[in-house]
């Protein structure tokens, strides 16, 4: 039994002997402290602490030394495991990824511990993206009465100017297409659709725009960079479903060269390459791009309302 404690073999088996030993004999200190030791491999912090603690307090000499200092080690990066928690609960994001980070060098060798704070850094992320989605608001009557002596194609093109795409959106659909105005509402609904990231829905509404005024230039050079990154982003996302980190990364940063002005696509890239840089463990780098993530949230998006 031991052996395979120390070994991190036989869990199952293991854990079975190892509590057969303490009904047998409930003072044993060793027995805990192999249960310790077996949770912590498993990544398991709390009941480390838990059995290593019931350990020294039975046999408090120098032979539960090793006990002490994995208990103490397991104390502290679930303390920055907590700590980032409280952190990103507290919405201080840059925080709680400098807690992961401590936690992360606490424990460096320890594989299932090194997974959970990874998985910990993705929930964080995945949870933040969410949120941003569902605080998006939509005060588009607040800008109808702002325009109202306005038409609505032309309310439509202002806010396209200003960059505030959703409620342009949002009033465009509710703009009747006719023959005098067609062209200008596909036009603009996918340079709308564009900004917004909606590429597989721009790029047919784009392509419909360019037969409609095959000499506008600028339709043109939506639908080019459309098109371009449309096939990087499914490349990107294919690569990171078959564990190709690097080469997603290689796709994600020439996402983020095509057009510095589509801010939904270029939060998208380095949402997605922060991602990658996780999953291949390289924190600062996966930092530095949820920085810049977070850097377009707060500065460009929040303007597309």
């Amino acid at each position: 039994t031991s052996c395979w404690t120390f070994l991190n073999i036989n869990t199952k088996e293991t854990f079975e002997a190892l509590q057969k030993v303490i009904k047998d004999d409930p003072r044993n200190s060793f027995a805990y402290y192999g249960i310790g030791f077996k949770h912590y491999c498993e990544g398991e912090l709390m009941e480390t602490i838990e059995f290593l603690n019931k350990a020294i307090e039975l046999n408090p000499t120098n032979a539960m030394q090793k006990a002490v200092e994995l208990k103490q080690k397991a104390k502290n990066v679930m303390e920055m495991i907590c700590d980032a928690n409280a952190k990103f609960e507290s919405d201080n994001i840059e925080k709680a990824m400098k807690s992961l980070d401590t936690a992360e060098y606490l424990d460096p060798d320890n594989e299932k511990v090194q997974k959970k704070i990874k998985d910990l850094r993705i929930f964080f992320l995945r949870s933040l993206v969410e949120k941003f989605e569902e605080n998006i608001g939509e005060e588009v009557m607040a800008e109808c009465n702002k325009l109202e002596a306005e038409t609505k194609v032309q309310q439509v093109e202002k806010l396209v100017k200003e960059g505030k795409f959703k409620k342009a959106k949002e009033i465009l659909e509710a703009t009747s297409e006719t023959e005098k105005n067609a062209e200008k509402i596909v036009c603009l609904k996918g340079q709308i659709l564009y900004f917004l990231g909606s590429l597989k829905e721009a790029i047919p509404v784009l392509e419909k725009a360019a037969k409609l005024k095959p000499k506008d230039e600028n339709v043109k050079n939506i639908l080019e960079k459309a098109a371009k990154l449309d096939k990087l982003i499914d490349g990107a996302t294919e690569k990171m479903k078959e564990k190709k980190h690097l080469e997603s990364i290689e796709m994600l940063t020439e996402v983020l060269s095509v057009d510095k002005d589509n801010k939904l696509i270029n939060q998208a890239a380095y949402l997605q390459r922060s991602l990658a840089h996780f999953s291949l463990g390289n924190s600062t780098q996966a930092f530095n791009d949820f920085k810049m993530f977070e850097s377009i949230k707060n500065d460009d998006v929040e303007k597309m309302e």
